[in-house]
């Protein structure tokens, strides 16, 4: 995870030793809409999934005023669903993401942010195939925490121009719930361990997870808007964090991948 931190900071002694283009407009304001095309691996402490560029709508908006800027991106709620190896058997997930963040830029085309990740996750696993009581399993939970950006602006030409975005979220905290069907009757479970006779409260897990997010996207202006496209790399762990217990340190989840993107922006 300390990679991409080194990385911007090389990033920004270079910015700040080379050529640097104009600054923007006093008000700029851009949104847009791009299709993430996700490919990579799903995992979770019952095994892991592949992922064959699922595609993912992303929303983002940007708003800056000489050297402040604020960044917008989500992604509504999707469901997806997976085969897996794993005893968890066939998969779905419904996966909301919203990114926001304050940007400064410290030369006309270097900037540093600072902002928040929510994750809004549920994921539900079939079960019918197994020889025990269980039948379904459904596992939420929502994930947050502050992220650091480091960017670079670059122009080409007049009508081209790159960004790269290098982003961690060190540290988030969240809590995972899990609830179980079993013989026509509910009940919760903490780490899929149920049983029939388990308690019908729900119970909770405490999450503990980072993420790197490392994007580089080409804008070309066209007549009616800027044409988006780029490649985007994402690592997201998240462990359990229940401290004096057998579970505290064991896996809830991963997602890791490359990001293909295409979309379309416009100024406002």
């Amino acid at each position: 995870m300390m990679r991409p931190a080194f990385i911007g900071l090389a990033l920004w002694v270079c910015a700040l030793l080379s050529p640097l283009p104009a600054a923007a407009d006093p008000v700029d304001v851009h949104a847009g809409v791009t299709l993430d095309f996700l490919d990579g691996k799903h995992e979770s402490g019952g095994g892991s999934a592949r992922l064959t560029f699922v595609p993912l709508p992303l929303v983002d908006a940007d708003v800056r005023y000489e050297r402040t800027a604020i960044h917008v991106e989500g992604l509504p709620s999707v469901t997806f669903g997976y085969g897996s190896d794993s005893l968890e058997g066939a998969s779905a997930t419904r996966l909301s993401i919203l990114n926001t963040s304050l940007r400064q830029y410290v030369t006309p085309s270097l900037f540093l942010g600072v902002g928040q990740t929510v994750y809004n996750q549920r994921t539900y696993y079939d079960l019918t195939a197994q020889t025990t009581p269980l039948r379904t399993l459904s596992q939420e939970s929502r994930v947050t925490g502050l992220r650091f950006e480091a960017g670079l602006d670059r122009t080409f030409s007049p009508s081209t121009r790159a960004r790269l975005v290098i982003a961690v979220n060190p540290v988030m905290h969240g809590l995972q719930y899990s609830t179980i069907a079993i013989a026509g009757r509910s009940c919760s479970v903490i780490n899929g361990s149920a049983l029939p006779a388990c308690p019908t409260s729900e119970l909770t897990d405490p999450e503990r997870s980072a993420q790197a997010d490392v994007s580089i996207s080409f804008t070309r202006r066209m007549r009616a808007g800027e044409l988006v496209y780029g490649l985007r790399y994402l690592d997201y762990v998240a462990r359990y964090s229940e401290a004096g217990t057998a579970a505290d340190g064991a896996l809830a989840d991963r997602n890791v991948g490359f990001m293909p993107l295409l979309g379309f922006r416009v100024k406002l």
